[in-house]
């Protein structure tokens, strides 16, 4: 597991659609910089350039066996691969063929507002607090079972556990591609006999994965009074926050599978290459 201090994926976003050239499209269309003006109000700007730079710099730690000029390459394979800009044009999409101009409005009403912005900004702090304090507020928020709920309800609608198994599995899978490629140059990558085992190890991961994404989203809540959080899961909530919400993740996963399958045919280009 990665450090859980490093494990923030959080999805309290929403992007736009963009114009149409026709009357229909027009009336469900915004324009693009609303789309953009979102993902910052809403955190997800900072949280996909967390996520794109989390792969490409874990994926070779414990590697010993590559020159400083290899894993030099290999890095940028995945740097490039992962980049943010990517991941961020797919998000975009996926929420611009689900959501209307109106809807995005809304959202950045929400994220606009006093509240909204509060929010958002103690969720994104959270990323930095450690081990200790995560689990301290962890243990002092059990009793309250009206919150426990609250969290869970909301990192199930935002599948920001799932999102993280997925992230630490496609960062094992680089990790073996990137050795296989350096330890086979020019052969395919075989992940039929490896891949069954990170599957099963991201399953058993997955009790801690909710436990660690909880944490965080206590931690970020500490100071916010629960008439505060109930006006937050009302607006997720609603038509559009859900929306928002499941062609983000959509985008994100999508934008993971994506980015894998480049990172693996440049490694094996790459090292085919190698003199």
């Amino acid at each position: 597991m990665e450090p859980i201090k490093n494990m923030k994926f959080k999805y309290l976003t929403s992007l736009t659609l963009v114009f149409g050239l026709i009357f229909s499209s027009l009336v469900l269309a915004a324009p693009k910089d609303r789309t953009l003006l979102l993902l910052d109000e809403s955190g997800m700007s900072e949280q996909i350039g967390m996520l794109s730079g989390m792969v490409s710099s874990s994926v070779l730690q414990g590697e010993t066996e590559m020159s400083p000029e290899e894993r030099k390459k290999t890095s940028e394979v995945f740097a490039t691969a992962f980049h943010e800009d990517k991941f961020k044009s797919f998000v975009q999409d996926d929420v611009n063929a689900a959501l209307s101009s109106e809807e995005i409005e809304t959202l950045l009403v929400w994220y606009g507002s006093d509240l909204g912005k509060r929010i958002t900004a103690a969720e994104t702090l959270a990323t930095n607090a450690s081990q200790k304090e995560l689990l301290t507020v962890l243990s002092k928020s059990r009793e309250n079972q009206a919150l426990m709920k609250m969290a869970s309800d909301i990192i199930a609608l935002t599948k920001a556990s799932e999102l993280m198994i997925e992230l630490q599995k496609h960062i094992a899978l680089s990790a073996f591609a990137a050795a296989a490629a350096h330890q086979s140059p020019g052969k395919p990558l075989d992940f039929d006999k490896v891949k069954p085992l990170i599957d099963q190890q991201m399953e058993m991961n997955r009790g801690q994965a909710k436990a660690m994404m909880l944490a965080y989203t206590l931690y970020g809540w500490k100071d916010i009074p629960m008439d505060d959080l109930k006006k937050y899961e009302a607006v997720l909530k609603t038509d559009a926050g859900t929306k928002f919400l499941e062609s983000g993740n959509a985008g994100m996963f999508k934008g993971l599978n994506l980015a894998f399958s480049d990172a693996m045919y440049n490694l094996v280009e790459m090292y085919k290459a190698k003199p």
